[in-house]
């Protein structure tokens, strides 16, 4: 299948130099966006806590590709809003389906959700290589936690990072092995 689709590069994009811990979220908190191609999501200048939402994104993309997975389609918020999502199926064994949504309202204080009916929804679709998508995930994450393992403070969303990536690591090797030997 992956043959007829326009297949686009994924990025993450964390600013390293701005990164701080935020007592609001108890989390660390940067600049934070995903590039696709010549497109972003959510937007240059969102303040994201990239820790907690690389967590989820790592945990579920694993979950995806189990064997054991019985849920067609999973989804993560970008946090620490949640009128941004991003939804992701796996097509075939190779090919990812992600949907990046950002949920405009016209009325105030409404409880956000995926499942809401208030608001507009604004999304875009895209279509990457699984493979290529866990890779570039996973060395993001790496390189987070490098950054940030010298100092003093880490919240709760530090050491869950952690522990996804260690889950993480055969996998990756695996993938890492499968695109080399493509390439």
């Amino acid at each position: 299948m992956s043959d007829i689709m326009n297949l686009s590069s994924v990025d993450f994009i964390i600013d390293h130099n701005d990164i701080y811990l935020s007592h609001e979220h108890s989390s660390f908190m940067s600049l934070f966006h995903i590039r696709i191609d010549k497109s972003i999501y959510p937007n240059r200048r969102y303040k994201g806590l990239p820790l907690l939402t690389l967590s989820y994104f790592i945990k579920e993309l694993r979950l995806l590709i189990s064997k054991e997975n019985t849920i067609n389609e999973r989804h993560i918020y970008f946090y620490p809003e949640t009128t941004n999502f991003i939804k992701f199926k796996l097509i075939d064994n190779e090919t990812v389906l992600l949907e990046f949504v950002q949920r405009k309202n016209s009325a105030k204080n409404i409880i956000q959700s995926i499942f809401s009916k208030d608001g507009r929804l604004e999304s875009s679709i895209v279509y990457c290589q699984f493979n290529e998508l866990f890779v570039v995930l996973y060395k993001t994450a790496e390189t987070l936690i490098n950054r940030l393992n010298n100092r003093k403070e880490h919240g709760g969303d530090f050491y869950a990072l952690e522990y996804q990536v260690r889950l993480a690591k055969s996998l990756f090797n695996k993938l890492v092995v499968t695109i080399n030997d493509k390439g």
